[in-house]
């Protein structure tokens, strides 16, 4: 039973396969820049250029070495979505990379021996083994081919594999191709031989990295149609769609050395990939809501595969040679973004273009036809219906009961009544009168002639002819097809000498023609009447056997037919080998899958045992560091204390000091503002008022010298040779000069540091 949908979607699944070296490379002497860890999934990459950078390191779902076998690979990787496909999902496998790089090796492969055969075939012989298991349900499968070359869809199953084909897109269809072939197929054979055709229609060219590169990409699409009849429930059809994508590789121009065609191809194969991965970045980013699947026929045709109903599997094919370092990176970052995709997958049910149900109705009605048929009643021969009739078989002449038949080595019938001539009798005895057989009496209206008795007829005069007539005989004989011979009289005139016969007797003749005409006529209706029966008789068993042959053909396309119940009692060696295949397999991937989750949870318990050791490490350092900032920060502290209270002392110590400076300068003001005022008394008694106010005019202070520059005075004349005045407070050398105030503050200062210094050290 098929897997219901994840919530939130489901990631594309991405694996990764490495090819091995090939000649060119091995005679080249090149080396590895790919590491790979099968166990752990991951891939490591170096470049050449720049060993001592450290590589880079990507991880998948799963990873394959050059060794890798085929059938391990499809096992391990693919098995789980083909029997998604056929419990009603759609599902698509597509392999990315380089040219060269084993795309087609991993999707193809080879037909002989069977180890080397790829997905594909081994997805054929899955479905077909599933169908042989499950003879309870009834399958449908058919398959399309088709390539995109330049940009141009080709179909390459139809009879011009170089035509081109045109995109459509349906609402409930999606995008399709137009007038694409799909060719029902019932068995491994039949769809092996549809995919060799295929195959055989690709274009294919070479080029310097591979003789037989792929220039196109090509898809080959099954759909596997399933129908189950539920007791007292309506009858429920699955439909799963695998699509199968072998994509180009990418190209470069100076590796291939492609020219020409080759060229435009590679150009063509480069535009749709780098459209593709605008898809996958789009999707990955969810930045914007347009996705630009329009940008190539390629992503148009993969829209539902990325992002939409499908389950997705990407295989990137790369190669281990150091000189692809650069392609091997593109492949590794693209399929890296591709596994970031969501899709949303979901079954399938009971879908509108289901063909099978179209197969079922019409097998129906063909039935119903054949069982009208067989009623007896009128049937149309279907015009869908192109077998041709066929021929009917040779049957005896024969007439239905009481019907006379016509034998060709018999005489002639003689109508009731009449003497067979005595030719024709053995030994001349005429027979006893006999009357008109049953199914042969006269039509209604119509007896015997007036005056002819149908007894005895009477005695004729000796010479008298009589025309020559034909004996009836009936025959009872049952069957159904019949052949009727039709005698047409001819009258033949031959000249006789008139002889006189009697009224009586020509009355009697000629009453005896006309019954023995009407006799003939009645024959002759009945005789086309059984032939137009049988006529159609042999068209209705004509159609009864095209019904049939149809009917069979139909039922031939669709595995274990409609309306067949399966007998376990009567199942064969076939199914039953089927089915325990199928179980085999089914336990061999649940036993995949459970090593597979078994293997993460031990990486999951090696990694939290990993983290919880670096976690105790981290604690430790941690502890260490803290013990150690906690004693830097306590000998920071004691550093801070200490500066601190040397601050807090130069702070006081600097209040004081401004205190008395402060003392200080309002004492010097005090001073400066007495003496000035004497100094203006004695100089107003000095000089006249006049000369004060051009002395405040004229006079300059110099602020770098910090002097006065006075002009010459001319005092009154009782003051003019007058002895120098003392100086005032002591004179200017009583005046402390500013670098005298701060040179004593200094050294009061340092003065202060040595005391505080002194009484730290003695506590």
């Amino acid at each position: 039973m098929a897997e219901a949908k994840p919530k939130g979607g489901e990631a594309v699944m991405v694996v990764v396969r490495m090819r091995p070296f090939n000649t060119k490379e091995k005679n080249e002497g090149r080396g590895p820049c790919i590491t790979l860890d099968v166990k752990t999934a991951q891939v490591a990459i170096t470049n050449p250029a720049k060993t001592t950078d450290p590589p880079k390191s990507f991880t998948f779902d799963y990873v394959y070495d050059m060794d890798t076998q085929q059938k391990h690979f499809y096992e391990e990787s693919c098995y789980g979505l083909i029997e998604s496909v056929m419990g009603g999902f759609n599902g698509t496998i597509f392999a990315y990379g380089q040219t060269g790089c084993g795309k087609t090796w991993t999707m193809q492969g080879l037909s002989d021996p069977l180890e080397l055969r790829g997905v594909i075939p081994n997805s054929f012989d899955h479905i077909f083994q599933n169908i042989t298991a499950d003879p309870g349900t009834q399958f449908l499968v058919r398959c399309s081919y088709l390539e995109i070359y330049n940009e141009e869809v080709r179909d390459l199953l139809g009879d011009d594999s170089k035509a081109k084909l045109q995109l459509k897109e349906d609402p409930g269809k999606g995008v399709f191709v137009k007038d694409l072939t799909e060719e029902v197929v019932k068995d491994v054979v039949s769809i092996n031989t549809v995919m060799d055709k295929g195959f055989n229609n690709r274009t294919v060219g070479a080029t310097l990295m591979n003789a037989g590169s792929s220039r196109s990409h090509s898809i080959f699409t099954i759909v596997c149609e399933c129908a189950t009849e539920n007791e007292g429930a309506k009858p429920s059809i699955r439909v799963g769609k695998l699509n199968l994508v072998d994509l180009a590789g990418s190209e470069r121009q100076s590796k291939t050395g492609a020219t020409g065609d080759r060229l435009k191809e590679a150009t063509k194969i480069n535009l749709s990939l780098s459209a593709l991965g605008n898809v996958i970045s789009a999707l990955v980013d969810g930045k914007g809501k347009h996705i630009p699947y329009r940008d190539s026929k390629l992503t148009r045709l993969l829209s539902d595969s990325l992002g939409g109903n499908t389950k997705t599997l990407m295989v990137a094919a790369i190669s281990p040679a150091d000189y692809n370092y650069e392609e091997t990176l593109s492949t590794l970052r693209y399929a890296n973004r591709a596994k970031n995709i969501k899709n949303k997958p979901k079954i399938n049910e009971d879908p509108k273009d289901a063909m099978l149900r179209e197969y079922k109705d019409e097998i129906n009605r063909l039935r119903a036809l054949l069982e009208m048929q067989a009623k007896g009643l009128a049937v149309e021969l279907p015009a869908a219906s192109d077998a041709p009739a066929p021929a009917p078989a040779p049957v005896e002449s024969a007439a239905p009961p009481g019907l006379a038949a016509a034998s060709a080595a018999a005489p002639a019938a003689a109508p009731p009544g009449m003497l067979a001539s005595p030719a024709e009798l053995p030994g001349g005895i005429a027979p006893a009168a006999m009357g008109p057989p049953p199914s042969l009496a006269p039509p209604p209206g119509l007896g015997p002639p007036p005056g002819l008795s149908l007894g005895p007829p009477p005695s004729l005069a000796p010479g008298t002819e009589l025309p020559p007539v034909r004996t009836v005989v009936e025959k009872q004989i049952e069957v159904v097809e019949k052949v009727v011979e039709v005698v047409v009289e001819k009258v033949v005139e031959v000249e006789r000498p008139v002889e006189v016969i009697p009224k009586q007797h020509l009355d009697q003749r000629k009453a005896m023609q006309d019954y023995n005409a009407s006799i003939l006529e009645q024959r002759n209706r009945l005789g086309e009447e059984l032939i137009a029966r049988e006529d159609s008789a042999r068209e209705a068993d004509a159609a009864r056997r095209a019904l049939q042959q149809q009917m069979e053909e139909m039922k031939a396309k669709v595995m274990h037919g409609f309306g067949l119940k399966s007998q376990d009692a009567g199942e064969d060696l076939e199914v039953q080998i089927a089915k325990k295949e199928r179980e085999r397999r089914l336990m061999q991937a649940k036993l995949r899958a459970k090593k597979k989750k078994e293997a993460a949870l031990e990486a999951e318990r090696l990694q939290a045992e990993q983290e919880k050791k670096e976690a105790e490490e981290e604690l430790q350092n941690a502890r260490e560091e803290h013990e150690t900032a906690e004693r830097r920060q306590a000998k920071q502290r004691r550093r801070l204390e200490k500066k601190l209270a040397e601050v807090r002392a130069e702070m006081e110590d600097s209040a004081s000091e401004f205190h008395r400076e402060r003392q200080d300068l309002l004492q010097s003001i005090i001073d400066q503002n007495r003496e000035l005022k004497l100094l203006e008394k004695v100089l107003g008694m000095i000089l006249p008022s006049s000369e004060i106010s051009k002395i405040w005019e004229r006079s300059t202070y110099d602020p770098e010298t910090d002097e006065w520059t006075v002009p010459p005075l001319k005092p009154r004349k009782e003051y003019q040779n007058l002895a120098p005045l003392p100086s005032l407070n002591g004179g200017v050398a009583a005046v402390e000069s500013k670098e005298e105030k701060r040179e004593r503050r200094k050294r009061e200062k340092e003065s202060r540091k040595e005391q505080r210094s002194s009484s730290e050290d003695v506590r």
